[in-house]
């Protein structure tokens, strides 16, 4: 089960505090998958493109982006700056930055270089000084590939690889009802499902403010720390959302992992700087995972000695579950790779099936994922002496021979239940010809 355990909504009490920063359908699939194995052949390999897989720019995984201090709280009209620290890992970058509400401007980063060699550095690391902020600004930053422009109709900062956001805000109290009570968020906007809804992979928050106001959540395992003038924040965030300015607001904080428990604060800050807390603690629905075996289809039977020109071979068949391990064996069986329609030995019904869970992962990573092993023998006979060879094969990860299993890549979300996917994997030989394929399909849901 999952659910809300524990709300506390937190102001910001008079105090002094050290200032510092916070950081049918079914068969219809099966059978279009099983004519596609039936042409199958080594050529026909290809790297898997699995789901959820995304083709980003270069500078995604190695640029870097941060702020000294994320947040700061000054008193009524004062203002403050901070720095911002860049590292580009390529070329065709360029740093952005805006005031939340006003267009985007790119930073000219080279501005104070004295030589080619300084501007040449300056281009790929650096430190900025933000501009002056005032309680209630929301400043970001952020990088994107040169050819993208974010003032366009239609981008979305989902693009920016990385982005960041630094909030001024208020020391003193202000008023504490800028979060509506969720009872009145269920009421009005969401009566059906509840303003906060967690699944598996996923929790989503929809709540609304008396005014505009911008949120940003954090999940994580450990408990928040107290922070500056009564503020709460969790160190150590394993997702940090940040939503746009409005009364009503959406917040999907993903992915996250199944059956475990974690932390949650929101906070809300409005124009003049008021901000407001909210905590509580939520626990992930716990994964079920369904994984069968549907069809082996026999490309080459390994076997050129035997007289009938068929072979005998036995397949074993693997779901792996973190370092659990479900095999089933199907035994020696006769195959035979001819196409003849008459020919009952190329295909072959399995109905192997393994069901993983419900389980909870307790904030674990764990892979589920197949793999598949065959043997064929030949028996031959010489000076009436019984001989035997063997051809073995196994699943080859396309493009990586050292990989053996073909993990599931499970979706995160909202959609992240899947009732029916269907796969397929070859098998090709580790010695001799032996080549197979096998039809499978997996189910993911969460309880």
């Amino acid at each position: 089960m999952s659910g809300i355990e524990r709300v506390s909504a937190t102001t910001r009490p008079d105090r002094p505090a050290r200032r510092s920063g916070t950081c049918g359908a079914r068969a219809v699939a099966i059978v279009k998958l099983f004519r596609n194995l039936l042409r199958l052949d080594d050529a026909d390999r290809r790297p898997d493109v699995q789901r959820g897989d995304i083709a980003n720019w270069s500078a995604s995984a190695m640029s870097k982006l941060t702020a000294d201090t994320e947040t700061f709280y000054l008193k009524p009209g004062m203002t403050l700056s901070t720095g911002v620290n860049y590292e580009i890992d390529d070329a065709f970058t360029v740093l952005w930055r805006r005031f939340v509400g006003q267009p985007w401007t790119k930073e000219n980063l080279v501005e104070d270089a004295t030589t080619a060699a300084e501007a040449a550095e300056l281009e790929r690391e650096g430190r900025r000084l933000t501009p002056l902020m005032k309680p209630g600004d929301v400043l970001q930053y952020g990088l994107l590939p040169q050819e993208l422009d974010p003032n366009n109709s239609g981008m979305s900062l989902g693009r920016f690889r990385p982005l960041i956001t630094i909030f001024a805000l208020l020391e003193q109290p202000g008023p504490s009802d800028l979060i509506l009570p969720l009872e009145v968020s269920d009421r009005l906007w969401l009566p059906d499902r509840g303003s906060l809804l967690t699944g598996g992979t996923f929790h989503d928050a929809r709540l609304l403010t008396r005014r505009p106001a911008h949120l940003v959540m954090k999940v994580g395992r450990d408990a928040p720390v107290q922070g500056p003038f009564g503020s709460i924040d969790i160190a150590s965030p394993v997702v940090t959302v940040s939503g746009f300015i409005g009364t009503a607001h959406g917040l999907t904080a993903q992915p996250l992992i199944p059956g475990t428990r974690y932390h949650v604060v929101v906070r809300a800050s409005d124009a003049q700087g008021s901000w407001q807390n909210l905590h509580y603690e939520i626990t992930t629905k716990r994964r079920k995972v369904e994984v069968q075996f549907d069809r082996l289809v026999v490309h080459d039977d390994s076997d050129s000695i035997g007289i009938e020109d068929t072979g005998e071979a036995r397949f074993w068949f693997k779901v792996h579950n973190g370092p659990e391990v479900k095999e089933f064996h199907l035994g020696e069986i006769e195959i035979d790779d001819s196409n003849d329609p008459s020919n009952s030995k190329k295909i072959f019904d399995l109905n192997f099936k393994h069901t993983i869970g419900p389980e909870a992962l307790n904030g674990e990573g764990k892979g589920v994922g197949v793999s598949t092993e065959g043997r064929e023998y030949d028996r031959f006979e010489v000076l009436f002496t019984l001989f035997y060879s063997t051809d073995d094969a196994h699943y080859w990860h396309p493009g990586r021979p050292d990989l053996k299993t073909k993990y599931i890549n499970f979706p995160t979300g909202l959609q992240e239940e899947v009732p029916f996917q269907s796969e397929g994997m070859t098998a090709g030989p580790t010695d001799g010809e032996l080549h197979y394929a096998v039809v499978w399909h997996w189910s993911v849901t969460y309880e």
